[in-house]
Parts: structure tokens; C-alpha cells; sequence
């Protein structure tokens, strides 16, 4: 297989990234409670702006996919596709507390 630049797969339980240099990179997505979940519409739309976000800014394929899962979790707590969307204080706020309890 030939990889341009990235290659961002997103399904339900996560997300594997690719590049051209051949790393390859997966990470689950953010455990959220089914009664947490108003709607999944929009959640795939919402990973990948942030995956695009995140290339934009040159970031590596682990810290790009969280930050993709992460903008996707807010957006199941929300009936619209628009209306989960966090500003992006709040995603990275969110992602420092999980990566906290990792420690």
C-alpha cells in the first residue's frame, strides 16, 4: 500500500492512522456511558475535523487521533451534528485531565 502523506480510519472503537514514513498508530476512542449518548449523528464528521486540525498543526499520529476521539466524544452529548462541537480549549482541557488519571 502507498500513503501519500496520512491515511485516518474512524469507527466506533477507535481510530488507526498511517504515514508515509510508515507508522502506524491506533488509539480507542473515550468510554462514555450509553445514558451520556443523546445522539452519534455528526460524531464522525467531528473526528475528522479534528484529525484535520491536528495535521494542520503538525501534530504526531497519537496526539492527532486522541485529540480526533476526543472532539467525537463531545459531539454524542449533542442532538445536532453542530451542537457538541467544544471550543478547542475545552477538548485539550479534557484530553490533560484523562492523560491525569493516566498517571
Amino acid at each position: 500500500m502507498l500513503v501519500r502523506k496520512k491515511v485516518v480510519i474512524h469507527f466506533p472503537e477507535g481510530g488507526v492512522a498511517a504515514d508515509s514514513d510508515g507508522d502506524v498508530c491506533y488509539a480507542p476512542s473515550f468510554t462514555v456511558d450509553r445514558s451520556e449518548i443523546v445522539s452519534s449523528v455528526g460524531a464522525g464528521d467531528a473526528f475528522c475535523a479534528g484529525a484535520l486540525y491536528a495535521i494542520h498543526e503538525g501534530w504526531p499520529l497519537r496526539e492527532m487521533l486522541e485529540f480526533a476521539s476526543a472532539g467525537a466524544r463531545f459531539n454524542l452529548f449533542s442532538a445536532t451534528s453542530t451542537g457538541g462541537a467544544p471550543e478547542l480549549e475545552t477538548i485539550l482541557s479534557f484530553l490533560k485531565s484523562v492523560k491525569n488519571e493516566k498517571i
